[in-house]
């Protein structure tokens, strides 16, 4: 490997941090040899690698990897990630995925690397509104859902917007004065919440 440019922020490992098996594993999904240059991408909330990668014949990707040492829930995050997107019809929306690395403890995901950058923050309103229309864009065009099994999103959410109710039911001692004064007026929130979603 000729070069590795680090530009990410936080907790996220790098490229070369992957194990040597599971670079290779996703190398030999793009194809084309060697990894030769990767630049970490900053933003997100996985403790995972986040990478745009050049092979030694010019390939290019976008690769997601990451393992329970990172974080115990990642991974399958990851294979749910891949379990949608695998399954999308073609579409200008979402990169496609090439390929995934899964060898029960590290997952890797390798997608189409599209030219592009993520939003500024704080946001601007011309970078809001083009993902504000994307994503209308997408639910029209994802409607009725093209993968079979998929739960709703009230249901994928439910059990974490009934926190406030578990709290209610079962109150810790040590829970802050002005929770437990609005619980009544939280667990309503939740509830408004998770009905606003669907």
């Amino acid at each position: 490997m000729r070069s590795v440019a680090a530009v990410a922020s936080g907790v996220r490992i790098t490229w070369m941090q992957i194990p040597a098996q599971v670079r290779a594993g996703v190398e030999a999904i793009i194809g084309g040899g060697a990894v030769v240059t990767a630049v970490s991408q900053s933003g997100g909330f996985s403790p995972g690698t986040a990478d745009r990668v050049v092979t030694a014949d010019g390939r290019r990707a976008f690769v997601k990897a990451v393992s329970t040492i990172q974080n115990e829930q990642t991974p399958s995050l990851h294979r749910a990630e891949a379990h949608v997107v695998g399954q999308l019809p073609p579409n200008s929306y979402v990169p496609a995925l090439l390929g995934v690395y899964d060898d029960g403890a590290w997952v890797g995901l390798v997608f189409e690397d599209l030219d592009g950058h993520t939003p500024a923050v704080p946001w601007s309103a011309t970078e809001l509104e083009a993902a504000m229309t994307a994503l209308r864009q997408m639910a029209e065009a994802f409607t009725p859902s093209p993968v079979p099994d998929l739960p709703s999103v009230t249901n994928f959410y439910s059990t974490a917007f009934a926190g406030w109710e578990r709290i209610r039911t079962e109150p810790p001692t040590e829970l802050e004065p002005w929770a437990r004064h609005h619980l009544d007026g939280l667990c309503r929130f939740a509830d408004r919440g998770l009905a606003c979603l669907a």
